[in-house]
């Protein structure tokens, strides 16, 4: 069903390009290039409303970094409420079964709460299981799909502070050979 919407979504997108830059079958644009960005904006919209996660890497969470501390990027920012999908791979967990994780760009062989603050990675997410589900700790690497939360916040069940949160409600092991981006 998600799939179908999103099919629908991305033909309007493109009809829509059609009239705005023009092809062979309709002559010369009837509307013109500068409606390029209104157009991308819709075909962002349109994949949104179809319920599309949208890919977001560990190199996307921030811009910089300055004594006030990481500045989130402009793309981190415009998914804030959206439904994204990261792949990583999971913190060395505290406990067996877990209603959240710290989701890392690269395995650690430490838990980043154990680390010192010298050592705690600016590239990881807070992820929080939808509805407290739970899942099991793995050192293969993960696919995590939910909302993104953005801004800091203290997790009312464990007392973390957190800049990044996923709530998460699809984590899955990637299969050997599938693509970590």
């Amino acid at each position: 069903m998600r799939a179908t919407r999103a099919l629908r979504a991305v033909c309007a997108a493109l009809l829509v390009s059609l009239l705005i830059l023009g092809s062979p079958f309709f002559g010369e644009p009837p509307l013109g290039p500068s409606l390029v960005p209104v157009l991308a904006d819709l075909a962002a919209q349109a994949v949104h409303a179809a319920g599309e996660a949208e890919p977001l890497k560990f190199s996307e969470l921030y811009s910089g970094a300055s004594v006030f501390g990481l500045t989130f990027s402009d793309r981190l920012l415009s998914l804030a409420g959206r439904r994204v999908v990261m792949v990583g791979f999971m913190a060395p967990p505290i406990k067996p079964d877990l209603d959240f994780f710290v989701l890392t760009k690269s395995p650690m062989a430490l838990c980043p709460f154990c680390a010192t603050d010298a050592d705690w990675p600016d590239d990881i997410v807070f992820v929080r299981m939808k509805d407290r589900r739970t899942v099991r700790p793995t050192e293969k690497p993960i696919r995590v799909e939910g909302t993104l939360e953005v801004g800091s916040k203290v997790d009312q069940a464990t007392g973390f502070v957190s800049l990044v949160r996923i709530i998460a409600d699809e984590v899955r092991v990637l299969e050997p050979g599938e693509v970590l981006e």
